[in-house]
């Protein structure tokens, strides 16, 4: 009950907030944009203004956090869950990012955007296809990431040569496409003569980034995690 109270303590905000948040707007260019980017709406009682803090696409080490320019009053509830595009503009000294809002949504969280374990849901059912390939010359970072998953198991690499989404993106997060390379158990795919070489059509039902790498307001990734299913 505490946190469903807590979620509608900050509910107002009078102007002269949102004119604080104007006045750090030093640039008239803006330095990067976001598109339908999914977070959370809170209020920063410091600053006494209003912020949008996003974790996706998922990365430990990068969070997105802006300040709007103006902020409808219906958006004003701390904790609120909303997808946004807007430009991104930085005030002297580069110490706040302030966002001018293009569009904004609220957003419910049963899209299960990335449970607690670090996986994304995948959202089609479609099939991919790609080659078995040599994973044991890997970069230890990525063995690293997955050691939990694959601890004494019998997994494999396979690079991605067909996908559902070519490109690899998706609105939350980067997902694999074409040129991925994705990593899982072998019994996965309740094969155990899979070889490499080997072509292999697969489903996938959850992932995780791997080796990420952050360019201007984006996540990009190439290696995933994956759990997956046989296609049928």
């Amino acid at each position: 009950m505490g946190m469903l109270l807590s979620l509608g303590i900050f509910c107002a905000c009078s102007s002269d907030d949102d004119d604080k948040v104007k006045e750090w707007k030093e640039s008239k260019e803006p330095r990067g944009r976001i598109t339908d980017m999914t977070g959370y709406i809170l209020y920063d009682n410091d600053l006494h203004a209003w912020h949008f803090v996003s974790y996706w696409p998922y990365s430990p080490d990068i969070t997105h956090d802006y300040y709007p320019t103006e902020l409808g009053s219906e958006f004003r509830v701390d904790g609120l869950l909303v997808t946004l595009s807007g430009n991104i503009f930085w005030n002297e000294g580069d110490k706040w990012g302030i966002i001018e809002i293009t569009q904004i949504e609220k957003c419910s969280s049963d899209k299960e955007i990335m449970n607690r374990e670090g996986f994304f849901s995948m959202k089609t059912e479609d099939c991919y296809s790609g080659y078995v390939s040599n994973a044991k010359d890997d970069d230890d970072v990525i063995i690293a990431a997955v050691k939990d998953e694959v601890k004494d198991k019998d997994w494999i690499k396979v690079n991605i040569t067909e996908a559902p989404n070519p490109n690899g993106r998706s609105t939350f997060s980067p997902d694999p496409g074409e040129g991925s390379a994705v990593y899982f158990l072998k019994s996965d795919l309740q094969n155990p003569d899979i070889r490499e070489g080997d072509i292999v059509d697969f489903k996938i039902i959850s992932y995780k980034l791997l080796e990420m790498g952050h360019s201007a307001t984006d996540v990009i990734c190439f290696n995933f995690y994956c759990n997956v299913k046989p296609c049928k």
